[in-house]
């Protein structure tokens, strides 16, 4: 992935930043889930890494700092919507996510249980 070895191979943590900032701009209004994995570890690894894109990614440092300006009164208001939100859509893709596996747990019960009742037929 091209992305990902730019960002490795960035000579400064400015440059990294300017990278970030240009893949950020292109998911402007789009999930990033599904991303690579190595994509997502560069993009970790580089710093350069917004608050956004690391509440997007779920990171819990990230969540406690959009929280603290989404509740800052004195924060810019585009800020504090633009963090609600994004917060917002983070907290739906991990209940979905609690979701599936829940749905999964209960698919295995109901398949174990099944064959526990054939057993004994």
């Amino acid at each position: 992935m091209r992305i990902a070895q730019m960002l490795r191979f960035a000579p400064t943590p400015k440059d990294a930043a300017q990278l970030m900032k240009g893949f950020e701009e292109a998911y402007r209004g789009r999930t990033m889930t599904g991303l690579p994995e190595e994509l997502v570890t560069a993009m970790a690894t580089s710093g350069g890494a917004s608050l956004s894109l690391r509440l997007r990614q779920g990171d819990t440092v990230a969540v406690k700092e959009a929280l603290g300006i989404v509740l800052n009164p004195k924060a810019k208001l585009d800020d504090r919507l633009l963090y609600a939100h994004l917060w917002r859509s983070a907290q739906r893709r991990r209940r979905a996510r609690a979701a599936e596996v829940r749905r999964g747990r209960k698919e295995r019960h109901v398949e174990q249980s099944r064959l526990r009742l054939a057993r004994r037929l």
